[in-house]
């Protein structure tokens, strides 16, 4: 997987792109894949410019699957303790 097939699958999952970049924008409050070297970073990047659960990988591939992976956590998440 790349960020151009991450991309399509958060726009299935209606993720907002004010909730992530993939690259290398350090906007804050938001989850940030940052390419360096030859390093995948993955982090939250909150609004005081800390790195929360910072992740790093060895390839494109491995990174994007932990961040889908951490936006479909996230979604259920969400529905389980979405008021009734």
């Amino acid at each position: 997987m790349n960020r151009e097939d991450l991309k399509k699958l958060l726009d299935t999952l209606k993720i907002l792109p004010k909730e992530y970049s993939l690259y290398n924008v350090l906007d804050p409050d938001r989850m940030i894949m940052y390419n360096f070297y030859e390093k995948w970073i993955v982090f939250y990047l909150n609004g005081s410019g800390a790195r929360i659960n910072e992740k790093t990988f060895y390839s494109e591939d491995e990174a994007c699957r932990y961040l889908h992976h951490q936006f479909v956590d996230f979604i259920l998440y969400r529905e389980k303790h979405r008021p009734k």
